[in-house]
């Protein structure tokens, strides 16, 4: 009886400990329990490396390294401590930036994109062109109208001193010759008001001209921008970038990204899911499904938004 009783103790305390130990793994990695990978792992610190980076991308191994720093800086904002590193070990995460058959970065939309950002610029340039001069042909007639005014009340004090000066019966000498020169430096003023109102006229046609041009170059800009968007459209229905985990290892692969905002933008979403979070509703956040689209090629900030950063306490509170 001594030992099949021993035998059942001996079950119970290894039943009991295997229990123990799932009920305490709570938000650890559940792989070796040789089980599907729990969306809450947060391996922190995550290591990372720089992989290969197919020709045509506009970037070296030096700017996708920086972007990467700037990648980790988004989330570890909101995080107590390092959440990722750049090692050199063969089992670091491999980040490259790579072309496929089915995801090419579409080179002429890269071409057209900064035709659009040089016209915007170009754009910004003539507007504040535009309103300096604005500004100045307002301050300049403002000036012109009150010294005009001042000019108006001295000329009709002259013009009731002459005519006090032919109703008198005494014209004395010295006030006529005083009245004359009067005359002739209000014609003098005169002569300097048809010159300031015209070259005020010559600005005032310019301006029009100006801001003609301006609104033509709005319209030619606006013809662009919608043939952009139709075609960034049919661009951001590619995929971006994305996690990938096999047995030989993980790797990190970003197949569209046209300025280093964007390329930022697309590895700190797939950074998000190599700690282990999923996609988030909001359109705004960095986990969206949409967020790491590029967006003809501005530069844009890439911030956590509230559900994000709900969504990484959640997947890390056990390392935090």
């Amino acid at each position: 009886m001594l030992r099949p009783l021993w035998k059942w103790l001996g079950f119970v305390a290894v039943a009991t400990g295997l229990g123990w130990a799932y009920a305490n793994v709570g938000n650890e990695p559940l792989a070796s329990f040789g089980l599907r990978e729990s969306a809450t792992e947060c391996r922190i610190p995550y290591a990372v490396r720089v992989g290969n980076i197919d020709q045509g991308f506009p970037f070296t191994p030096a700017e996708l390294e920086a972007a990467l720093h700037d990648a980790f800086a988004v989330w570890e904002t909101h995080a107590p401590k390092p959440l990722f590193e750049l090692s050199a070990r063969r089992s670091a995460t491999r980040v490259e930036l790579r072309y496929t058959s089915d995801q090419t970065m579409d080179r002429e939309l890269a071409e057209v994109v900064r035709e659009q950002v040089r016209l915007d610029t170009e754009l910004a340039r003539m507007q504040s062109e535009l309103q300096d001069r604005v500004d100045a042909y307002e301050t300049q007639e403002k000036g012109f109208r009150r010294d005009r005014e001042v000019f108006q009340r001295s000329l009709e004090a002259y013009q009731r001193r002459v005519a006090d000066f032919n109703r008198s019966s005494r014209r004395p000498e010295e006030l006529r010759q005083t009245l004359m020169a009067e005359g002739e430096r209000l014609d003098q003023e005169r002569g300097h008001f048809q010159a300031r109102f015209a070259e005020l006229d010559a600005e005032r046609s310019s301006l029009n001209a100006l801001r003609e041009q301006f609104n033509l170059a709005v319209r030619d800009f606006n013809r662009r921008s919608t043939s952009i968007a139709d075609r960034q459209s049919s661009v951001g229905t590619r995929l971006s970038g994305r996690y990938v985990r096999t047995s030989s290892g993980s790797s990190i692969q970003v197949y569209l990204a046209l300025t280093h905002e964007d390329l930022v933008h697309v590895l700190a979403h797939e950074l998000g899911h190599a700690l282990g979070i999923d996609h988030v509703d909001l359109p705004e956040s960095i986990m969206s499904v949409s967020s790491s689209r590029p967006v003809q090629g501005r530069d844009y900030a890439a911030e956590l938004s509230a559900e994000d950063v709900a969504a990484l306490e959640a997947v890390c509170r056990r390392r935090f």
